[in-house]
């Protein structure tokens, strides 16, 4: 069975345990792909330990170090996250970077149906947490220094976003010109919030979906899979509770929005001005994918349409 990376390369199973038995301790036994997106998801067996892992491997150089250390920052502060066993980045064009962690036994949530009051309360408590974890500037983590974002404000971070992905879709005929001038005026409305203007971002998920938290057999949460981001912690929870809303349970959504906002003590103008900028985010990658009916709701919830 051939495995297609994120850059395009194919490789075969047998290719990737021979890489691993070379940079990862003797190597896994019982490997078997398990997900394959912006990153190669593995379950196996490490050889070392005889403990269940998962192998990630991942194209962008620095990514397993950056997820490495925020899984650590968020595990030293109290949040149930899966254990690192192993990061290994390479300096070599075109081979993958290896993280290791635990396996962790359990079901996502988004699969168990409707989310319980008593549960989302604890997921807006736990991304509380999570959010005071702390590094220094903005944006993705520097491949070297992982507590670093590249960029130096949070203003600096959005312009970066504005230029990557969101000038294309600025005219789309779906906002009649006007998401650049929303997009800059959520920018102002979050660098005003003093309660957070510091020397850098939070450490977030920003990706935190109920696709992300699974529920052991214990019935406990563990928040799995972040897609890592130095940013204002108002557009992590953001997201999340743009996700509840947009699966239908907007009276879910809400309560995890009232529970956010008073267990992190940000303000509702604040939260308000986030959402509209993932929204807008996220936008991008919806109309980009053909998904005109998920980006109308979504702009809709955002109150930007």
């Amino acid at each position: 069975m051939d495995i297609h990376l994120s850059d395009g390369s194919s490789w075969s199973l047998a290719a990737i345990n021979s890489l691993l038995v070379r940079r990862c301790e003797g190597g896994f036994h019982d490997l078997q792909l398990l997900s394959n997106g912006q990153s190669t998801v593995l379950g196996g067996i490490q050889r070392s330990s005889g403990l269940p892992v998962v192998v990630k491997l991942t194209i962008a150089p620095g990514t397993a170090k950056s997820e490495a250390y925020f899984l650590d920052s968020w595990r030293a502060g109290g949040v149930p996250v899966p254990k690192v066993l192993l990061v290994d980045d390479t300096v070599h064009d075109h081979r993958p970077d290896i993280l290791v962690m635990e396996r962790v036994k359990g079901v996502p949530l988004a699969s168990s149906g409707h989310v319980s009051i008593d549960m989302v309360k604890r997921i807006a408590r736990l991304q509380s947490l999570m959010h005071r974890a702390a590094g220094q500037g903005y944006g993705r983590p520097d491949r070297e220094q992982p507590w670093k974002g590249v960029a130096d404000t949070f203003s600096s971070e959005m312009e970066i976003e504005w230029e990557r992905r969101l000038a294309q879709i600025a005219q789309h005929e779906m906002f009649r010109g006007q998401l650049r001038s929303q997009f800059f005026a959520a920018i102002c409305t979050i660098e005003s919030d003093l309660e957070h203007k510091k020397s850098g971002g939070a450490l977030t998920h920003s990706d935190l979906s109920m696709d992300n938290i699974l529920l052991n057999a214990d019935g406990e949460i563990v928040i799995v899979d972040p897609n890592c981001r130095l940013t204002h912690p108002a557009m992590c929870a953001a997201y999340t509770f743009l996700r509840l809303s947009l699966a239908g349970q907007a009276d879910i959504a809400q309560i995890y929005r009232a529970s956010y906002l008073s267990d992190s003590g940000i303000r509702e103008r604040i939260f308000g001005a986030a959402l509209q900028l993932r929204t807008i985010l996220s936008i991008s990658t919806w109309l980009r994918k053909g998904k005109f009916s998920e980006a109308v709701n979504a702009a809709r919830i955002a109150g930007l349409s």
